[in-house]
């Protein structure tokens, strides 16, 4: 019975440790670089601080290079270039992808290549009469009173 015992005692539940497991978690014991090189080969970073102006300067330069291209206007470009964070490969993937309603639909913005309203239209033919709709009384008034 005495063999049994021992058997039974003998073996390995799983709840103990052998003390030789790696959980996956470090310490933090790795050796800090001593020497001047070292500290200066870990932190260099190929990133550069730019001063305000710079930035401003590049933000114009991209709506340029950008408006040279797609020929919409300069406001429109900035606000397409800040919808996708001035990344002007992907403006340009998605510009000539086929569908721009829908990039200037995600965007926010009018589509400058629109065609105009029926209203403007109407303006005009109306003002080839002499009169023209007034845009806050909604009346038809003779062209020589409209001002602005």
């Amino acid at each position: 019975m005495d063999s049994e015992d021992d058997k039974m005692y003998n073996t390995d539940s799983g709840n103990e440790s052998s003390g030789e497991e790696d959980d996956g978690l470090s310490i933090g014991l790795e050796p800090e670089p001593t020497t001047a090189k070292e500290k200066m080969e870990i932190e260099d970073l190929p990133f550069e601080v730019l001063t305000a102006e710079d930035i401003v300067q590049h933000m114009i330069n991209c709506i340029s290079d950008v408006n040279n291209i797609v020929e919409i206007p300069p406001t429109t470009t900035r606000i397409l270039l800040n919808h996708f964070k001035w990344d002007m490969e992907k403006l340009y993937e998605r510009y000539y992808d086929g569908d721009q309603e829908r990039l200037f639909k995600e965007a926010h913005v009018v589509n400058p290549y629109k065609k105009p309203a029926k209203s403007q239209k109407k303006r005009q033919v109306s003002a080839a009469n002499g009169m023209e709709d007034c845009e806050i009384c909604l009346r038809d008034l003779p062209s020589a009173m409209m001002k602005g």
